[in-house]
């Protein structure tokens, strides 16, 4: 049999904390009255509203779905067009491996669940492009045609969230490297 007790939201504070395990113990006291388990459980609904259950009966958060290549591809062509019109890319000083690695870390939570979000992806590209700054044997990222950008990215996020890359990007990588499957 499923469990018919309601996920409620946890309160904001430790006062509201506290005053919501008092009024779960008022409630589970058979001797509280009747009027009084009204009035307790109108303040429990303001304090700790009710989640409501979702239609599908899953209590697994939403994923945002997996980027397609155009979306790849379009943020290429944002992150290129800043750059050449003197956006935000052009001015920032490029961030250290240390600080990249240190980002990474903060994302580690959505990672580590499979989620990708732009904030992931636009790491990714900036991940990429200091790796080809420092590294002699590729050609700089920002002068990779769009597909291999894009390819590149997907690689470089599949690699961060533990996934096998799908037919399709491995393919380009292996392309891009000059290796055979």
């Amino acid at each position: 049999m499923a469990n018919t007790k309601p996920r409620r939201e946890r309160p904001g504070n430790k006062k509201d904390r506290a005053r919501l395990c008092q009024i779960n113990t008022l409630l589970n006291d058979p001797s509280t009255p009747t009027n009084a388990r009204i009035e307790l459980e109108a303040e429990r609904d303001f304090l700790a509203p009710v989640i409501p259950f979702p239609i599908d009966g899953s209590l697994s958060e939403t994923r945002e779905p997996k980027p397609t290549t155009p979306d790849l591809l379009a943020l290429c062509d944002r992150a290129k067009a800043a750059r050449e019109n003197g956006g935000s890319l052009s001015k920032r000083v490029p961030r250290t491996a240390k600080q990249l690695d240190h980002e990474k870390n903060r994302l580690e939570p959505l990672l580590s669940r499979g989620i990708v979000t732009d904030e992931v992806r636009s790491l990714a590209v900036e991940s990429l492009i200091a790796l080809s700054a420092v590294s002699p044997l590729s050609r700089k990222f920002e002068n990779r045609p769009a597909d291999e950008q894009a390819a590149l990215v997907q690689f470089q996020i599949d690699s961060w969230i533990g996934k096998q890359p799908d037919e399709k990007t491995a393919a380009a990588i292996c392309k891009i490297y000059g290796l055979t499957k």
